[in-house]
């Protein structure tokens, strides 16, 4: 999560295109961003690496910590353990400049019919079905999640702190959405969180595109 925060903020909006290019690297650019997310440690719960996905939303909904990096994904597993939960969310700040914060947002489901699928027109139906305003606000307000559809708003104090971003369109997609899965950045993440070397952190990052290109 401290990469995605950080990075998609940090980095510039012309490194993929340059590292696609061979014109930069990771060790080159990064050297900031693999700083921030080490200064973030300190501040974390002590068995922070210790933990599960599942744990850790459980351990923040039973009050372990009033904060948490974490993603919007989250809110349903946080509330079914405590229902009672004052909860909010706002961008992280991974900028010393509040303006220059912009809120880390992108689509990672969908749904799809396979072309090869047998019944096309009923599946057709289905996602029709799906799609219908009553029934994507009731998936919404069940997931609390945000809609994708331009018209479609739904009154949620969980996301107040959200709109002045959304207002001045201060959002940009997740930095790992543009590096190939066969990167293993979670691996690479997690291996540099316990290790704390930013040089063979950066170093990795650099190996493991370079082998996926």
């Amino acid at each position: 999560m401290s990469f995605n925060a950080i990075a998609s903020n940090l980095q510039s909006d012309t490194f993929i295109q340059r590292r696609l290019e061979g014109k930069t690297a990771f060790i080159k650019e990064y050297g900031e961003i693999a700083k921030r997310q080490l200064e973030l440690l300190p501040y974390g719960n002590a068995d922070w690496n210790q933990k599960t996905y599942g744990e850790g939303n459980i351990a923040f909904a039973n009050g372990a910590s009033f904060m948490y990096i974490q993603g919007s994904w989250a809110i349903p597993e946080i509330k079914k353990a405590n229902p009672e939960i004052e909860l909010g969310i706002f961008p992280f700040p991974a900028t010393d400049d509040q303006s220059n914060n912009r809120l880390v947002s992108g689509i990672d489901s969908l749904i799809t019919v396979s072309r090869s699928s047998e019944h096309p027109s009923e599946a057709k139906a289905f996602l029709n079905f799906l799609l219908e305003s009553e029934n994507v606000k009731n998936y919404l307000s069940n997931q609390n999640a945000i809609a994708t559809e331009e018209n479609m708003h739904l009154e949620n104090p969980i996301f107040d702190d959200l709109n002045d971003a959304f207002q001045r369109k201060a959002i940009v997609d997740y930095a790992d959405h543009s590096l190939p899965n066969e990167m293993l950045l979670e691996q690479i993440v997690q291996k540099f969180l316990f290790k704390g070397n930013i040089e063979d952190y950066l170093t990795d990052l650099d190996n493991a595109w370079d082998s996926t290109h």
